[in-house]
């Protein structure tokens, strides 16, 4: 037991001081890259929490927004206005929102690595995962930058980890934190809110395996935890939303005339493209491909934790195909919602490869 702890620990602090190191060149470096201009009203929302207005339910920018001033309210800026308190300890300088950034990147990490161990037992297997999680170029890239998608998708790495505990244990606390932090992931950028559909899909399992669920009082409690974690949203998107414009995410593919080329183009790109070379990479795909052949031929149907990533992974193709037109070739990081489902799969595909060694045989969840 020992032994595997030191082995974790070691693995992951290592990691944690790899990452910073190799990141150390831009700590200190100004804003850039492709989305600078998503980049900057985030960083602008942290400067004006710190130099003007404090109010949570406030940020601006420095774009003068008519009658309303510069306020701009789309997500709710809860990553922005912690991020504005370190400002009041270390100072204003972009060096704090980058390490800010790197330090939620690595909870990230962390909480992949619990997610994988509690559905593998297998700490090799976990690790190895993490790691092509970790250096995946979409995460490896925006884990510097002041990009509420970040926060919002480590969010839900956590809540899957507590919910997964809970599916295993049913204890009330992993119940209370899965629904803290998807709370958390919905407010801090809504399409995150396809994660909700996990707990859609537990529900339908346990109902489908034991009629009386209905009646019992875990299914009471998961229905009370997730409708209390859904208010805070509600009652924000429900404030700022018809003040946005009409070229937002809302109306999606409905918000231009139907382009087949267009959308065949879109979609070899993310085939061909996007996810083999930035959220995986040219090796690790395999793991992916694997994974995805043994979900679908196998019989993993029958597991309780297949069920609920399932609805989760389905909700986030739905998702891609309604916000094609919006995501296009250009909004990669609108596809970080899909982290966690592909990273599921690729871990299935590990598992797979491991049953043929004795030496690393593991028990498939």
């Amino acid at each position: 037991m020992l032994k595997n702890k030191f082995l974790e620990y070691s693995a992951l602090v290592s990691l944690s001081i790899l990452y910073i190191y190799l990141h150390w060149q831009v700590i200190h470096q100004d804003l850039n890259g492709i989305h600078l201009w998503r980049q900057t009203e985030t960083q602008t929302n942290i400067q004006n929490f710190y130099r003007y207005d404090y109010n949570i339910l406030n940020p601006s920018c420095n774009i003068y927004n008519g009658n309303k001033g510069n306020i701009r309210r789309y997500e709710f800026p809860i990553m922005q206005w912690l991020i504005a308190n370190m400002y009041f300890i270390f100072g204003d300088k972009i060096i704090v929102t980058r390490l800010c950034m790197i330090l939620i990147a690595l909870m990230g990490i962390v909480g992949m690595y619990k997610l994988f161990k509690s559905l593998t037992q297998h700490i090799l297997i976990s690790l190895a995962c993490t790691l092509i999680f970790a250096f995946s170029p979409l995460y490896y890239f925006y884990a510097i930058n002041p990009m509420p998608d970040v926060f919002a998708l480590v969010c839900g790495i956590w809540f899957f980890y507590f919910f997964t505990n809970y599916m295993k244990k049913e204890n009330r606390k992993d119940l209370i934190f899965a629904a803290v932090f998807i709370s958390l992931s919905i407010l801090a950028k809504l399409p995150f809110a396809v994660y909700g559909m996990a707990v859609i899909g537990y529900l339908l399992y346990q109902i489908i395996h034991s009629k009386k669920y209905l009646s019992s009082a875990s299914f009471k409690a998961v229905v009370l935890a997730f409708s209390l974690s859904l208010l805070p949203p509600l009652m924000w998107y429900g404030w700022v939303m018809p003040t946005w414009h009409q070229d937002t995410i809302i109306p999606g593919i409905f918000n231009a005339a139907f382009d087949k080329e267009k959308y065949m183009a879109i979609l070899t790109y993310h085939k061909s493209i996007l996810l083999p070379e930035y959220i995986f990479n040219k090796t690790s795909i395999y793991f992916f491909y694997l994974g995805a052949l043994v979900l679908v031929i196998g019989k993993s149907y029958r597991s309780k934790f297949i069920i609920p990533f399932s609805f989760a992974g389905v909700m986030c193709l739905i998702y891609f195909f309604y916000e094609l037109n919006m995501i296009d070739t250009i909004h990669d990081y609108y596809m970080l919602p899909f982290m966690i489902p592909v990273y599921l799969v690729a871990l299935y595909g590990m598992q797979y490869v491991s049953k043929l060694h004795k030496n690393l045989a593991v028990g498939i969840v």
